[in-house]
C-alpha cells in the first residue's frame, strides 16, 4: 500500500511538473482526501480538475480510480511508472467512465485490453488538461 501511494505523488508531481513547464500554476487542493488531485484555471473564469491514476494491478497499463463522478471539467490522468518509460494518458473522465469496468466502488480501465485502440488518441494528450489555461503571464494583475 505505501509504495502505490507513493507511485501516486510521484505521478502526481510529474504531472504539475508538466504544468508548471508550460507556463500553468496549477492548483493542490490541500486536503490529502480530496475528490481531486490538481486543478487549472481557465481563462473563461472556469476549472478544469484532475484526478491522477497510476497503473497497478495485472496490467503496467491497468488504471483503477475510485468514487469517481465524470463530468465534463473532470480529466483522468493516467501514468504507468512501472518500466523504464513513464507512459502518460490524459483521458476525459466521461470517456474513461465509458471505456472503464465497474467494479465495487472503482472503475477500473486496461489499456492493454479492448480499450486500448481506441483510447490510444489520448496517449500524451496533455491539450485535455491545459487547452485554454491561463498562462503564468496571462494572470491578472494583484489590485490593492
Amino acid at each position: 500500500m505505501e509504495e502505490r501511494r507513493l507511485l501516486r505523488r510521484r505521478a502526481l508531481f510529474l504531472t504539475l511538473e508538466h504544468l508548471l513547464r508550460v507556463g500553468i500554476d496549477p492548483l493542490v487542493p490541500v486536503s490529502g482526501d480530496a475528490e481531486v488531485d490538481c486543478v487549472v484555471r481557465l481563462q473563461n473564469g472556469g476549472y478544469r480538475e484532475a484526478v491522477i491514476a497510476v497503473a497497478a494491478g495485472p496490467s503496467p497499463r491497468w488504471f483503477r480510480v475510485y468514487r469517481l463522478l465524470p463530468r465534463h471539467s473532470l480529466v483522468v490522468v493516467c501514468m504507468s511508472l512501472l518500466g523504464e518509460n513513464v507512459e502518460t494518458w490524459i483521458i476525459p473522465s466521461l470517456v474513461f467512465a465509458q471505456h472503464a469496468e465497474r467494479s465495487d466502488e472503482a472503475l477500473d480501465l486496461n489499456l492493454d485490453g479492448p480499450a486500448a485502440r481506441a483510447l490510444e488518441a489520448y496517449r500524451d494528450a496533455w491539450h485535455h488538461l491545459t487547452e485554454d489555461a491561463v498562462r503564468s503571464q496571462q494572470r491578472p494583475e494583484a489590485r490593492p
